[in-house]
C-alpha cells in the first residue's frame, strides 16, 4: 500500500533527477528508491524514469565510488533495457559493462552484467 502511494505521488521523475546530484547521500537514496520502484514495477513506471532522463545518469553511476550505487544502477538498467535497450546502449553502457565483467572488484555483479550484455548482443536465455 505504501509503495503504491509513493508511486502514485509521481516521485519517479524526482528520484531520476536526484541521480545527478552532487550530494552522495541523495544519489544513494534516489537510486535505491528507483530499484525498489522499478523492480516488479509497471512499464509506465519504468517509462517515467526513462522520460525523466534516468538512463544516462544511471550509466554515469556505474563509475561511482559507492558499490551500492553501482550495483543498484546496474539492476535498474537491466530492467530498463527490456523495453529501452537502444536508450541504454546509446547512453554508453557497453564499455562500463565490459570493464565490470573483467574487474575483480565487480564479481558480485557478474550476473547482472551478463544479463545486460546478453540483451545487448541479442542472445536469449
Amino acid at each position: 500500500e505504501h509503495r503504491k502511494m509513493v508511486i502514485d505521488a509521481e516521485v519517479i521523475p524526482s528520484f531520476s533527477r536526484l541521480l545527478g546530484s552532487s550530494e552522495d547521500c541523495l544519489v544513494k537514496d534516489a537510486v535505491l528508491a528507483l530499484v525498489d520502484i522499478v523492480t516488479g514495477g509497471t512499464k509506465d513506471q519504468i517509462e517515467s524514469m526513462v522520460m525523466a532522463g534516468g538512463i544516462p545518469k544511471l550509466v554515469d553511476l556505474l563509475d561511482s565510488k559507492h558499490a551500492v550505487c553501482v550495483e543498484s544502477s546496474l539492476r535498474v538498467l537491466v530492467i530498463a533495457a527490456k523495453d529501452h535497450l537502444k536508450k541504454v546502449v546509446d547512453a554508453g553502457v557497453l564499455p562500463h559493462i565490459v570493464r565490470m565483467m573483467v574487474s575483480p572488484d565487480h564479481v558480485d555483479m557478474l550476473a547482472n552484467c551478463s544479463s545486460l550484455l546478453r540483451n545487448i548482443v541479442g542472445v536469449n536465455n
